[in-house]
Protein backbone atom coordinates (compact mmCIF):
# COMPACT_ATOMS: atom_id res chain seq x y z
CA UNK A 1 0.00 0.00 0.00
CA UNK A 2 1.45 3.49 -0.82
CA UNK A 3 2.73 5.40 2.22
CA UNK A 4 0.13 8.18 1.76
CA UNK A 5 -2.69 5.63 1.84
CA UNK A 6 -1.17 3.99 4.96
CA UNK A 7 -1.24 7.36 6.78
CA UNK A 8 -4.82 8.06 5.71
CA UNK A 9 -5.90 4.56 6.72
CA UNK A 10 -4.31 4.91 10.16
CA UNK A 11 -6.01 8.27 10.74
CA UNK A 12 -9.37 6.90 9.63
CA UNK A 13 -8.98 3.85 11.86
CA UNK A 14 -8.16 6.10 14.83
CA UNK A 15 -11.14 8.32 14.15
CA UNK A 16 -13.51 5.38 13.86
CA UNK A 17 -12.15 3.88 17.10
CA UNK A 18 -12.60 7.22 18.90
CA UNK A 19 -16.18 7.54 17.68
CA UNK A 20 -16.87 3.93 18.69
CA UNK A 21 -15.57 4.54 22.24
CA UNK A 22 -17.36 7.89 22.52
CA UNK A 23 -20.65 6.39 21.40
CA UNK A 24 -20.64 3.54 23.91
CA UNK A 25 -19.38 5.82 26.66
CA UNK A 26 -22.30 8.15 26.01
CA UNK A 27 -24.66 5.19 26.13
CA UNK A 28 -23.70 4.56 29.75
CA UNK A 29 -24.42 8.12 30.92
CA UNK A 30 -27.68 9.22 32.50
CA UNK A 31 -29.52 11.87 30.51
CA UNK A 32 -32.24 14.07 31.98
CA UNK A 33 -34.86 15.27 29.52
CA UNK A 34 -36.93 18.33 30.35
CA UNK A 35 -40.16 17.42 28.60
CA UNK A 36 -43.02 19.91 28.34
CA UNK A 37 -46.02 19.27 30.56
CA UNK A 38 -48.43 16.91 28.84
CA UNK A 39 -51.98 18.08 28.20
CA UNK A 40 -54.50 15.24 27.92
CA UNK A 41 -56.95 15.38 25.01
CA UNK A 42 -60.39 14.01 24.47
CA UNK A 43 -60.20 11.01 22.15
CA UNK A 44 -63.51 10.68 20.28
CA UNK A 45 -64.46 7.91 17.87
CA UNK A 46 -67.87 7.45 16.25
CA UNK A 47 -69.16 5.88 13.02
CA UNK A 48 -72.53 6.46 11.40
CA UNK A 49 -73.75 3.33 9.62
CA UNK A 50 -77.21 3.18 8.04
CA UNK A 51 -77.27 -0.58 8.77
CA UNK A 52 -76.76 -0.08 12.53
CA UNK A 53 -79.79 1.23 14.48
CA UNK A 54 -77.73 2.95 17.20
CA UNK A 55 -75.60 6.00 17.77
CA UNK A 56 -72.36 4.82 19.39
CA UNK A 57 -69.72 7.33 20.56
CA UNK A 58 -66.51 6.36 22.36
CA UNK A 59 -65.03 9.15 24.52
CA UNK A 60 -61.71 8.48 26.20
CA UNK A 61 -58.71 10.50 27.30
CA UNK A 62 -55.17 10.43 25.95
CA UNK A 63 -52.25 9.70 28.27
CA UNK A 64 -48.54 10.55 27.92
CA UNK A 65 -46.55 7.86 26.16
CA UNK A 66 -43.67 7.97 28.68
CA UNK A 67 -45.83 7.92 31.81
CA UNK A 68 -44.51 5.31 34.33
CA UNK A 69 -46.89 2.37 34.41
CA UNK A 70 -48.47 3.42 31.12
CA UNK A 71 -51.33 1.36 29.73
CA UNK A 72 -50.52 -1.87 27.89
CA UNK A 73 -51.03 -1.64 24.16
CA UNK A 74 -54.02 -3.96 24.32
CA UNK A 75 -55.81 -1.97 27.03
CA UNK A 76 -58.23 0.84 26.25
CA UNK A 77 -57.63 4.46 27.24
CA UNK A 78 -59.37 5.82 30.34
CA UNK A 79 -63.05 6.38 29.62
CA UNK A 80 -64.62 9.81 30.09
CA UNK A 81 -68.09 9.38 31.62
CA UNK A 82 -68.79 13.03 32.43
CA UNK A 83 -69.52 14.33 28.92
CA UNK A 84 -72.65 15.67 27.30
CA UNK A 85 -72.68 14.00 23.88
CA UNK A 86 -75.01 15.07 21.08
CA UNK A 87 -75.37 14.33 17.38
CA UNK A 88 -77.36 16.84 15.34
CA UNK A 89 -78.71 16.96 11.83
CA UNK A 90 -80.59 20.07 10.78
CA UNK A 91 -83.03 21.01 13.58
CA UNK A 92 -82.95 17.53 15.18
CA UNK A 93 -80.55 16.84 18.06
CA UNK A 94 -80.10 13.52 19.89
CA UNK A 95 -78.47 13.51 23.32
CA UNK A 96 -76.62 10.22 23.82
CA UNK A 97 -76.28 8.83 27.37
CA UNK A 98 -73.26 7.07 28.80
CA UNK A 99 -73.64 3.33 29.42
CA UNK A 100 -71.20 2.42 32.16
CA UNK A 101 -71.21 -1.33 31.49
CA UNK A 102 -70.12 -0.71 27.89
CA UNK A 103 -67.92 2.35 28.60
CA UNK A 104 -69.41 4.18 25.61
CA UNK A 105 -72.24 6.60 24.84
CA UNK A 106 -75.02 4.75 23.06
CA UNK A 107 -78.63 5.38 22.04
CA UNK A 108 -81.12 3.78 19.69
CA UNK A 109 -81.89 5.93 16.65
CA UNK A 110 -85.11 7.95 16.87
CA UNK A 111 -85.27 7.96 13.06
CA UNK A 112 -83.23 5.81 10.64
CA UNK A 113 -80.12 7.35 9.14
CA UNK A 114 -80.62 8.49 5.57
CA UNK A 115 -77.44 7.84 3.57
CA UNK A 116 -78.84 9.41 0.38
CA UNK A 117 -79.55 13.00 1.45
CA UNK A 118 -75.84 13.87 1.94
CA UNK A 119 -76.66 16.40 4.68
CA UNK A 120 -74.04 17.03 7.39
CA UNK A 121 -74.16 15.54 10.88
CA UNK A 122 -72.61 17.44 13.81
CA UNK A 123 -71.05 15.67 16.78
CA UNK A 124 -70.51 17.61 20.02
CA UNK A 125 -68.73 16.29 23.14
CA UNK A 126 -68.61 18.59 26.19
CA UNK A 127 -66.73 17.18 29.16
CA UNK A 128 -68.46 18.80 32.13
CA UNK A 129 -65.64 17.87 34.52
CA UNK A 130 -62.97 19.82 32.63
CA UNK A 131 -65.05 22.05 30.31
CA UNK A 132 -63.25 20.61 27.26
CA UNK A 133 -65.25 20.70 24.04
CA UNK A 134 -64.67 18.46 21.00
CA UNK A 135 -66.69 18.77 17.79
CA UNK A 136 -66.71 17.26 14.31
CA UNK A 137 -68.90 17.04 11.21
CA UNK A 138 -69.39 14.33 8.62
CA UNK A 139 -71.80 13.27 5.89
CA UNK A 140 -72.55 10.19 3.84
CA UNK A 141 -70.89 9.80 0.45
CA UNK A 142 -72.50 8.20 -2.62
CA UNK A 143 -72.36 4.42 -2.65
CA UNK A 144 -69.96 2.95 -5.23
CA UNK A 145 -71.61 -0.24 -6.56
CA UNK A 146 -69.70 -3.50 -6.79
CA UNK A 147 -69.76 -4.80 -10.35
CA UNK A 148 -68.52 -8.36 -9.80
CA UNK A 149 -66.81 -10.48 -7.17
CA UNK A 150 -64.81 -13.50 -8.37
CA UNK A 151 -62.62 -16.07 -6.69
CA UNK A 152 -59.68 -18.12 -7.89
CA UNK A 153 -58.89 -21.56 -6.47
CA UNK A 154 -55.37 -22.93 -6.33
CA UNK A 155 -54.31 -26.59 -6.20
CA UNK A 156 -54.68 -26.61 -2.39
CA UNK A 157 -58.34 -25.48 -2.68
CA UNK A 158 -57.47 -22.06 -1.27
CA UNK A 159 -59.47 -19.13 -2.62
CA UNK A 160 -58.24 -15.69 -3.68
CA UNK A 161 -60.88 -12.94 -4.00
CA UNK A 162 -61.13 -10.32 -6.76
CA UNK A 163 -63.61 -7.43 -6.64
CA UNK A 164 -64.48 -5.24 -9.66
CA UNK A 165 -66.14 -1.82 -9.62
CA UNK A 166 -66.43 1.30 -11.78
CA UNK A 167 -64.50 4.24 -10.38
CA UNK A 168 -66.20 7.62 -10.93
CA UNK A 169 -63.95 10.31 -12.38
CA UNK A 170 -62.61 13.01 -12.28
CA UNK A 171 -63.06 13.29 -8.50
CA UNK A 172 -60.49 11.67 -6.21
CA UNK A 173 -62.13 8.84 -4.28
CA UNK A 174 -60.98 6.80 -1.31
CA UNK A 175 -61.88 3.16 -0.75
CA UNK A 176 -61.73 0.47 1.91
CA UNK A 177 -62.18 -3.08 0.55
CA UNK A 178 -63.36 -5.55 3.20
CA UNK A 179 -63.42 -9.36 2.99
CA UNK A 180 -64.48 -11.78 5.72
CA UNK A 181 -65.57 -15.37 6.18
CA UNK A 182 -69.30 -15.30 6.95
CA UNK A 183 -68.82 -18.06 9.53
CA UNK A 184 -66.73 -15.76 11.74
CA UNK A 185 -66.41 -12.21 10.47
CA UNK A 186 -64.55 -10.98 13.58
CA UNK A 187 -61.79 -13.57 13.49
CA UNK A 188 -58.44 -11.98 12.75
CA UNK A 189 -57.52 -14.69 10.26
CA UNK A 190 -60.86 -14.25 8.49
CA UNK A 191 -61.02 -10.49 8.07
CA UNK A 192 -58.93 -8.65 5.47
CA UNK A 193 -59.26 -4.92 4.90
CA UNK A 194 -57.11 -1.99 3.82
CA UNK A 195 -57.57 1.49 2.31
CA UNK A 196 -56.37 3.22 -0.86
CA UNK A 197 -57.09 6.17 -3.16
CA UNK A 198 -57.84 6.12 -6.89
CA UNK A 199 -55.22 8.79 -7.74
CA UNK A 200 -53.10 6.26 -9.62
CA UNK A 201 -56.02 4.48 -11.28
CA UNK A 202 -57.30 4.98 -14.79
CA UNK A 203 -60.88 5.53 -15.81
CA UNK A 204 -63.48 2.82 -16.13
CA UNK A 205 -63.57 -0.61 -14.55
CA UNK A 206 -61.12 -1.16 -11.71
CA UNK A 207 -60.36 -4.08 -9.44
CA UNK A 208 -58.94 -4.91 -6.03
CA UNK A 209 -57.92 -8.33 -4.80
CA UNK A 210 -56.32 -10.28 -2.03
CA UNK A 211 -54.27 -13.43 -1.59
CA UNK A 212 -55.33 -17.00 -0.91
CA UNK A 213 -56.95 -16.56 2.52
CA UNK A 214 -60.16 -18.57 2.15
CA UNK A 215 -60.95 -22.17 1.27
CA UNK A 216 -63.36 -24.26 -0.71
CA UNK A 217 -66.87 -24.27 0.88
CA UNK A 218 -66.30 -20.96 2.69
CA UNK A 219 -68.84 -18.18 2.23
CA UNK A 220 -67.11 -14.83 1.79
CA UNK A 221 -68.67 -11.44 2.48
CA UNK A 222 -67.15 -8.80 0.20
CA UNK A 223 -67.69 -5.09 0.79
CA UNK A 224 -66.49 -1.94 -0.89
CA UNK A 225 -66.56 1.10 1.41
CA UNK A 226 -66.51 4.56 -0.14
CA UNK A 227 -64.72 6.58 2.56
CA UNK A 228 -63.89 10.23 3.09
CA UNK A 229 -60.39 11.65 2.69
CA UNK A 230 -60.45 12.49 6.41
CA UNK A 231 -61.10 8.86 7.35
CA UNK A 232 -58.47 7.65 4.86
CA UNK A 233 -55.83 9.93 6.39
CA UNK A 234 -56.88 8.95 9.91
CA UNK A 235 -56.44 5.24 9.15
CA UNK A 236 -53.16 5.83 7.33
CA UNK A 237 -51.64 7.90 10.14
CA UNK A 238 -52.91 5.53 12.85
CA UNK A 239 -50.88 2.80 11.11
CA UNK A 240 -47.85 5.12 11.01
CA UNK A 241 -48.23 5.95 14.70
CA UNK A 242 -48.43 2.25 15.54
CA UNK A 243 -45.20 1.63 13.65
CA UNK A 244 -43.54 4.61 15.37
CA UNK A 245 -44.48 3.32 18.81
CA UNK A 246 -42.95 -0.09 18.11
CA UNK A 247 -39.35 1.04 18.64
CA UNK A 248 -37.32 3.83 20.29
CA UNK A 249 -35.60 4.85 17.06
CA UNK A 250 -38.76 5.21 14.96
CA UNK A 251 -39.74 8.66 13.76
CA UNK A 252 -42.75 10.09 15.68
CA UNK A 253 -46.00 10.15 13.72
CA UNK A 254 -48.96 12.50 14.18
CA UNK A 255 -52.47 11.11 13.78
CA UNK A 256 -54.56 13.22 11.42
CA UNK A 257 -58.01 13.76 12.92
CA UNK A 258 -61.24 15.58 12.05
CA UNK A 259 -62.07 16.16 15.73
CA UNK A 260 -61.76 19.85 16.65
CA UNK A 261 -60.63 20.26 20.27
CA UNK A 262 -59.48 16.65 20.55
CA UNK A 263 -58.39 13.75 18.40
CA UNK A 264 -60.06 10.75 16.78
CA UNK A 265 -62.60 10.35 13.99
CA UNK A 266 -66.28 10.98 13.26
CA UNK A 267 -67.31 9.55 9.91
CA UNK A 268 -70.25 8.11 7.99
CA UNK A 269 -69.82 4.65 6.46
CA UNK A 270 -71.42 3.61 3.19
CA UNK A 271 -70.70 0.38 1.33
CA UNK A 272 -71.95 -2.09 -1.24
CA UNK A 273 -71.84 -5.79 -0.41
CA UNK A 274 -71.83 -9.20 -2.07
CA UNK A 275 -72.00 -12.66 -0.47
CA UNK A 276 -70.01 -15.21 -2.43
CA UNK A 277 -70.05 -18.99 -1.76
CA UNK A 278 -66.74 -20.60 -2.68
CA UNK A 279 -67.68 -23.88 -4.33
Amino acid sequence: MPYFMQIVTKHLAGAVLWLFVAFFTACTQDVTLNLPEYESKLVVESYLDANVPFYVVSVTESVPFLTPGNLPVNQSLPAVSTAIVTISKGSQTDTIPYVDSLRVYIKALSTPLNPTDFEPYLLSVLDTATNRLATATTKFLPKIPIDTVLYLLNSANEASMLLYYYDPKPDVNYYKPWFANAANIFDRDSLRTWEFSDKALGEGRSSVGMGYRYRLNDTVIARLYHISEEYFRFLDTVDDAGDAASGPFSRPARIESNIQGGTGIFTALIYDQRIVPVK
